[in-house]
């Protein structure tokens, strides 16, 4: 009869009009459960799912965003002890987690301790050319044969938000946390315990202008200078945060903070 469809054809129309119309559902790929490996989860994931993580202890290194906007998570972030039992352990063979593909705020990393990394940059964590958002994690016992013991942050803007960042050590810059030509947010993190052979125990800046906001940034140390925090040619903005019993070898400088041709802007802290 004119002016009708055969229920075949109208049932094939709408299929192909749901599937240009109806947004596509973000999947959440559960490891061990889905995928035995996180880095097996994050290549089977699309823009927008989540890589949640259980608690256990995963011996996995040269973990890789490949560049896509998705959480990988633990199951609680915000409660420590499932933090501390979700353990990704790089077994000193490499970086543990990488963002190296222009991943952007929208890839997450958090809920995770993250540790037993060992590279010349960044063993624990490290950003190059890229700016996700890092909150939320355990960052500790990770050692950088070169810079940023903990976290390695070049040419980017990433989030670095509270994370409990300790125990890391460098040998030349940054036991805790190095950044070069970035900027960003560091901001409620606890920065405590790391070590560096030369300069920056807790964070060090090098040609970089991020802001350091409401951190604890405790108990760190430099053999050269700048325990807690050292500044090369950089104007971070250094506001409100609490920086204690920092210290730097007895012929270096600078235990708290160290700055070398800088502007920084240093407000409202107790030093």
């Amino acid at each position: 009869m004119r002016g009708y469809l055969s229920r075949p054809v109208l049932l094939l129309l709408l299929i192909h009009a749901a599937s240009h119309t109806a947004p596509l559902r973000a999947a959440t790929i559960h490891v061990p459960e889905d995928s035995t490996t996180i880095q097996g989860a994050i290549d089977g994931a699309s823009d927008g799912d989540t890589v949640m993580v259980s608690p256990g202890v995963y011996n996995e290194f040269a973990i890789d965003f490949l560049g896509k906007s998705i959480t990988v998570t633990g199951s609680d972030p915000q409660d420590s002890a499932t933090v501390d039992a979700t353990v990704v352990n790089g077994n000193y063979l490499g970086t543990v987690f990488s963002f190296r593909n222009g991943e952007d705020s929208s890839a997450v990393l958090t809920g995770l301790l993250i540790t037993g990394g060992m590279a010349a940059n960044g063993a624990g964590v490290e950003c190059q050319d890229a700016s996700p958002s890092i909150m939320y994690n355990h960052i500790a016992g990770n050692i950088a044969t070169n810079n940023g013991g903990g976290l390695y942050v070049a040419n980017a803007s990433p989030i670095v938000y509270h994370n409990l960042i300790e125990g890391n050590s460098a040998t030349n810059a940054g036991g805790g946390v190095y950044y070069t030509n970035s900027q960003g947010r560091i901001s409620n993190n606890t920065i405590s315990g790391n070590s560096s052979n030369d300069i920056g125990g807790g964070i060090a800046c090098q040609w970089s202008d991020p802001s350091i906001t409401n951190n604890m940034i405790g108990g760190n140390s430099a053999i050269e200078l700048g325990g807690g925090i050292y500044c090369w040619f950089s104007s971070p903005s250094i506001s409100n945060n609490y920086i204690h019993d920092n210290s730097t070898g007895i012929n270096g400088g600078g235990g708290g903070i160290y700055c070398y041709s800088s502007s920084p802007d240093i407000a409202g802290n107790i030093i």
